[in-house]
C-alpha cells in the first residue's frame, strides 16, 4: 500500500512538476490543484485541499521564470499532502495535527527544488549548441530530441525534489510527531490562519497599484461580513 502511494504521488510530482516550467503550463501545478489531485489519489481529498489553501498564495508573486527560480511549492504542496496522508494513518492521530506538522517541514525541505532547478536548466542549456548544429544539418529529428530531454531533465528535477522532501520530511515526522502532537491540536488553527495571511501580505508587497492597502481591506472585511451574514 506505501509504495503504491509513494510511486501515484511521485507521478503526480513529476507531471506537475513538468507543468510547472517546461510543460503545457495548465496551472496543474499550483499547489491548489496538486495537493488535492494527490489527495484524492491516496483516498483523502479534503486533506490535500487544506494542504493547497495553505500554501497557495506563499510563493505565488513568485514564478520561475527567466533567472527568478522560486522554492519549488509544487512539490511542497503534493510531499505534505503526501506525508499528511500517509503518517496520519500510521500515528492513527488526528489528520489536522499531521497536516500542520507536515506543512511546516515541507516548507523549509523545498529549497532543495531550487538546487535541482537550476540543475536542470543547465543541462538544458547545454542543447543549445546540438539544436544548432542540427538546425544549420537539416537534422529536424535531433532538434525534437533535445527539446524532449529538456522535458525529461525538469521531471528528473521535480521527482528528486519530491523524494528529498518526502523521506527527509518522513524521518524529521517520526522524531518529533510524538513530542509535538499535543501542541499541534491546540495551536493548529492559529498556524492554518497565519498561513495564508502571510501569503496574502507577500503579494499585497508585490503589487503596483494605487490604494492596495484599501482595496485589499475593503474586500477582506467585505467577505468576511458576507460570511457572517449567511
Amino acid at each position: 500500500m506505501f509504495l503504491f502511494e509513494l510511486t501515484a504521488a511521485a507521478l503526480i510530482s513529476v507531471v506537475a512538476g513538468i507543468d510547472r516550467t517546461a510543460g503545457p503550463q495548465i496551472m496543474l501545478s499550483r499547489p491548489l490543484v496538486a495537493a488535492p489531485l494527490t489527495g484524492l489519489v491516496l483516498g483523502s481529498p479534503v486533506l490535500g485541499l487544506e494542504v493547497g489553501i495553505l500554501l497557495e498564495l506563499l510563493w505565488m508573486a513568485r514564478v520561475p521564470a527567466g533567472a527568478s527560480i522560486p522554492p519549488d511549492d509544487t512539490q511542497i504542496a503534493v510531499g505534505a499532502t503526501f506525508l499528511s496522508v500517509v503518517f496520519a494513518d500510521y500515528f492513527r492521530a488526528d489528520p489536522q495535527a499531521v497536516m500542520v506538522l507536515a506543512v511546516l517541514i515541507s516548507c523549509p525541505l523545498g529549497r532543495i527544488g531550487v538546487y535541482f532547478d537550476r540543475r536542470a536548466r543547465e543541462f538544458n542549456d547545454r542543447g543549445n549548441a546540438r539544436i544548432q548544429r542540427s538546425v544549420k544539418a537539416g537534422n529536424i529529428e535531433e532538434v525534437e530530441g533535445v527539446h524532449l530531454l529538456g522535458l525529461l531533465y525538469f521531471g528528473l528535477s521535480s521527482l528528486l525534489s519530491f523524494l528529498v522532501i518526502v523521506l527527509a520530511g518522513a524521518v524529521i515526522l517520526m522524531i518529533s510527531f510524538a513530542s509535538l502532537e499535543k501542541l499541534l491540536l491546540l495551536g493548529g488553527g492559529f498556524i492554518k490562519t497565519i498561513f495564508p495571511l502571510i501569503g496574502a501580505v507577500a503579494i499585497i508587497g508585490t503589487m503596483r497599484i494605487h490604494y492596495t492597502v484599501t482595496l485589499f481591506m475593503a474586500s477582506f472585511t467585505s467577505t468576511l461580513l458576507l460570511l457572517w451574514y449567511f
